[in-house]
């Protein structure tokens, strides 16, 4: 009888430290941020942490993003939590030389062929330029100086209003642009739009 009492005994306490140790412990994987970053899971808002912040990941995959740095997904853990430090790489370093030797070669050829259309344009042949530019503008959409480029070729052309179409279009994406104001301008100071 005393060898079920302290076993009883024994098994009570067990299961008061093992309740203590459960409520104390971390219910997941934790996770220290080394950036200020934004973190959202499937069913919260985006919200903002500071470096240094602990989050807790447990029952969901949680996205962690910081401006300028690679983001990243991590994974709760069903089993062993522990804790991990997340530093998060630059963009700049992020795929490391071959994206480096990617990225000078497209400025290469983008250079290349603006120097044609520059040539192009200093030799009075506008339609040769406005062909490259658009054909610049198909190959590397994303590269907006182009279609201010290509503005300016319509408006050596006299085909005023197509480039303030475009040159207002670059304004609604870029409100800041200097050089699309500027061109605007100048085509709205010659009097009535062609």
């Amino acid at each position: 009888m005393r060898f079920l009492i302290a076993s009883l005994l024994l098994l009570t306490t067990a299961c008061s430290l093992l309740e203590q140790v459960s409520t104390e412990a971390p219910q997941g994987r934790q996770v220290v941020l080394k950036h200020d970053a934004w973190v959202k899971t499937s069913n919260t808002d985006a919200e903002q942490k500071k470096a240094g912040d602990i989050i807790t990941v447990s029952d969901q995959a949680v996205l962690v993003e910081s401006p300028g740095r690679v983001g990243v997904v991590v994974l709760p853990v069903k089993q062993n939590p522990d804790q991990v430090e997340i530093e998060l790489r630059p963009i700049s370093n992020w795929a490391g030389d071959a994206t480096k030797e990617m990225a000078n070669q497209m400025l290469s050829e983008l250079m290349q062929e603006m120097t044609k259309v520059q040539v192009d344009l200093s030799q009075g042949n506008a339609s040769s330029a406005l062909s490259r530019v658009r054909d610049l503008r198909g190959k590397y959409p994303n590269v907006s100086f182009l279609k201010l480029t290509e503005a300016s070729c319509l408006v050596v052309m006299g085909q005023n209003n197509e480039a303030k179409n475009l040159l207002e279009q670059i304004l609604v994406e870029s409100p800041a642009n200097a050089e699309a104001k500027t061109l605007l301008q100048t085509i709205s100071s010659r009097g009535s739009v062609q």
